[in-house]
């Protein structure tokens, strides 16, 4: 059984297409059961219950790994280090063999930034265990500008975080997905313990975004950037837009 945490978002609905394409039983870990297909298993389990978790591992193989992203209401941190911890606590002893961890560019080692600590910690840690692991470090992802599409349509304004012209290693989703699908189909003895990097043909810029919007929608979008005082309020109203999606 192939068991995929976070299964309803944008890689986990790609990873488990594939799958099922594939003939590949699937397993999906979601709060939204109502997203849920014919075609998969849902468990409704709360990844901080550990002990829950891990008697569905027990029924598992395969498991793609990732850590749920924290409210920006909570202490982001101390939140997405529980939920690493009792995951990687669920999956001792269990009964999976081969992990695909989904990780990001520019992870490393420290206290102080955020996911980029936290998501090494869980590459170390999986490293560590008595399994096949993969790791895909990801760059920017494309639907990160999904929450300003409201915005874009009624003012014609994409707002960034990056100056316009700033050009950064971007991926969509789904091409996670399709790699995390390979990966999960691989012999467990295939290329264990490995590192990959994931990002599209090209760099691109806010401006790229910009037009991008602007051919799909049939309006003009320009890039204004977001001053630092304004980027926490935008990153809250950003996540919120992207919960209720």
């Amino acid at each position: 059984m192939n068991i995929i945490l976070g299964g309803t978002g944008h890689i986990g609905s790609s990873l488990s297409a594939e799958l099922i394409k594939n003939n590949m039983p699937v397993t999906i870990v979601s709060r939204h059961a109502n997203r849920a297909t014919l075609q998969q298993s849902l468990a409704e389990v709360d990844v901080k219950d550990t002990i829950a978790l891990h008697q569905l591992f027990l029924n598992g193989e395969r498991l793609f790994f990732l850590n749920p992203p924290a409210p920006p209401s909570t202490d982001t941190v101390q939140e997405e280090r529980k939920t690493l911890h009792s995951i990687l606590a669920a999956l001792e002893d269990s009964g999976i063999r081969k992990v695909v961890a989904a990780s990001t560019y520019g992870a490393r080692p420290g206290t102080e930034q955020g996911d980029l600590n936290i998501l090494y910690q869980m590459e170390q840690e999986l490293f560590k265990m008595n399994t096949s692991v993969s790791i895909i470090r990801s760059g920017y992802y494309m639907s990160n500008f999904d929450g300003y599409l409201q915005g874009i349509r009624s003012d014609g304004v994409l707002p960034s975080f990056y100056p316009a012209d700033f050009a950064l290693p971007m991926v969509e989703p789904h091409g996670i997905g399709v790699l995390a699908a390979q990966l999960m189909m691989e012999p467990d003895n295939d290329n264990p313990n490995k590192l990959y990097h994931l990002e599209g043909p090209q760099l691109y810029t806010p401006h790229d975004v910009a037009e991008a919007f602007s051919k799909e929608l049939g309006i003009s979008v320009q890039v204004v950037v977001i001053p630092a005082e304004k980027w926490t309020e935008t990153f809250k109203s950003f996540w919120i837009f992207l919960r209720s999606s």
